[in-house]
């Protein structure tokens, strides 16, 4: 950084202290592992995590019977960012309204970080070299994210919820990475928009079949590609095989996992899927065992009684038997965690009906009938193939008891 915007970023943050209220001494108190250093009579910003893990910043401090609002984090200074090998996540208290230059530079086990509705300033390189990071969510009160504030992170997957796109610096995040936001603006420069890749090939054909699974944690949205051919299923095990639904449509809706299918007709190694966000509210899918996964995150634990399998080789290596696979994480390898990977979706399965390491597609059953209630011998209800209950049936195909029969 050059010696004048040293100057400047140094003039910013005294300008700002000055203007929060009565400058007071500073003075330091650690809590729960946090230490703040008091800068008026009420507010306070965070100086260090010292050697903990995980990091909850509240909203106040209480310091001889004086509260004080937590309004920034300013934990580095430029000549000073040392590589922090201990905190993985931490998540800002409601008052945050910046985060000071370098303040989580070289944070290299920082995998999650949940940013607080109200923060406005994200400064130079506040999250430079923070290289476990995968994605982040950026508030939509957010106005300005410095230069190289995210640059040598890795930072793959960024969701902006502003309806106005923030004034980035130069390298503000790496290039190359996903920006998913609703409203495209030329201020987003060398990152690609609203896309998704399937690079998993499964060879059941002479055409490159590509597969991958999606969510979107924020809004319904719908899938497309020029590339390739798409097409959409909900995936559930039943009775100890893979069960895959092709959907009706290439709509998703907020917070649903679905697997998708892209027949692309170019023989390339990825084919790019374009995702456009709806003003909708879609309802999930019944009997859909795919779930979305957060958006930002380190790990996901299986809930109580069942496992996690994602999509992936049998033999990675050699990138064979494609399916869905017991999730492991380090030692882990029994299916009750898995990397939380934002945008995708994994299979979550009862324990006792998933008695299986894994589940091949080749091997899947797959039907266009859209996922219904399971009826007794004795139920009438009839459904046409889009799940629906249908009192006088006329010509078609239908399904009753779980069966198809035709009305001519």
């Amino acid at each position: 950084m050059k010696l004048k915007e040293i100057k400047l970023s140094i003039l910013a943050i005294l300008l700002m202290i000055v203007s929060c209220g009565t400058v007071v001494a500073q003075t330091s108190e650690t809590i729960n592992g946090i230490t703040y250093e008091l800068i008026n009579d009420n507010e306070a910003i965070v100086k260090s995590f010292g050697t903990l893990k995980d990091a909850v910043i509240p909203p106040t401090i209480t310091k001889d019977e004086k509260t004080y609002k937590i309004i920034g984090v300013f934990v580095n200074s430029p000549s000073s960012y040392p590589d922090n090998s201990t905190l993985v996540s931490v998540t800002f208290g409601e008052n945050i309204n910046y985060v000071g230059n370098y303040s989580f530079m070289n944070f290299k086990s920082l995998k999650k970080v949940e940013l607080n509705d109200g923060l406005v300033d994200i400064y130079n390189n506040a999250f430079n070299f923070c290289t476990s990071l995968q994605s982040i969510v950026i508030p939509s009160t957010v106005t300005s994210i410095g230069q190289s504030a995210f640059f040598n992170s890795g930072i793959k997957t960024i969701y902006c919820n502003a309806e106005n796109v923030p004034n980035l610096g130069d390298d503000a995040f790496p290039s190359g990475s996903v920006i998913f936001v609703k409203n495209i603006n030329d201020n987003w420069k060398n990152f690609k928009f609203n896309t998704i890749s399937a690079a998993a090939i499964h060879k059941e054909s002479t055409e490159p079949t590509y597969y991958t699974t999606f969510s979107n944690q924020f809004s319904d949205t719908e899938l497309t590609s020029g590339d390739a051919t798409i097409e959409l299923y909900n995936v559930k095990v039943d009775d100890g095989k893979l069960v895959l639904t092709k959907r009706g449509d290439n709509q998703v809706a907020k917070g649903e996992g679905v697997l998708v299918k892209a027949t692309s007709n170019k023989a390339t190694s990825n084919t790019t899927i374009n995702v456009k966000y709806l003003d909708t509210t879609k309802e999930k899918a019944s009997e859909n065992q795919l779930v979305a996964m957060p958006a930002i995150g380190d790990v996901v634990k299986a809930t109580n009684g069942k496992r996690i399998y994602r999509l992936t080789y049998k033999n990675n290596s050699a990138k064979t038997d494609l399916g869905f696979y017991l999730a492991s994480v380090g030692e882990t390898k029994d299916g009750s965690v898995v990397n939380c990977v934002a945008g995708k979706a994994y299979l979550e399965v009862p324990s006792e009906t998933s008695y299986s390491k894994g589940f091949g597609i080749d091997n899947a059953e797959t039907t266009s009938v859209n996922s219904m209630p399971i009826e007794s011998e004795e139920n009438t209800i009839i459904y046409n193939l889009n799940g629906q209950a249908v009192s006088n049936p006329s010509k078609g195909i239908y399904i009753k008891n779980n069966k198809k029969f035709v009305v001519k």
